[in-house]
C-alpha cells in the first residue's frame, strides 16, 4: 500500500506541475494576443499616415 500512496503522491504532483505550466501557457498566450493588437493597431495607424 505504501508503493500506492507514492505513487499517488508523485502523480498528483505532477499533476500540480502541469496546471502551473497550463497556467503560465496561457499567460504567455494572451500576452502575445494583446501584443498582436498592439502590433495591428500601430500598422493600421501607419497606413492612416501614408
Amino acid at each position: 500500500m505504501e508503493i500506492l500512496r507514492e505513487d499517488n503522491a508523485a502523480l498528483e504532483k505532477k499533476m500540480e506541475e502541469m496546471v502551473v505550466q497550463k497556467e503560465a501557457m496561457l499567460k504567455k498566450q494572451e500576452d502575445l494576443e494583446r501584443k498582436s493588437k498592439l502590433l495591428s493597431d500601430h500598422n493600421q495607424l501607419l497606413q492612416k499616415l501614408v
